[in-house]
């Protein structure tokens, strides 16, 4: 699902995948990996972003051991 909320100057484009963060999605929407910006509940989503170039933002979770780990 894709959703462009209007956020003035921003272009924000919001969507759920099934969890893969890929090096194509961002070139798909005419947008450079770093000006990206992933909210990620797990090491393996923080670690894909991060080796994509994204930035992120972890959002614990109970069962999360490391909280910040990875993230930047």
């Amino acid at each position: 699902m894709l959703l462009t909320p209007p956020l003035g100057d921003y272009h924000a484009y919001l969507f759920d995948c099934d969890g893969t963060v890929t090096d194509s999605m961002p070139q798909h929407y005419g947008v450079a990996p770093e000006h990206c910006l992933v909210f990620e509940d797990t090491d393996m989503g923080i670690q894909a972003a991060t080796e994509a170039g994204m930035n992120s933002v972890r959002i614990p979770q109970r069962r999360t051991q490391h909280p910040l780990g990875g993230a930047r």
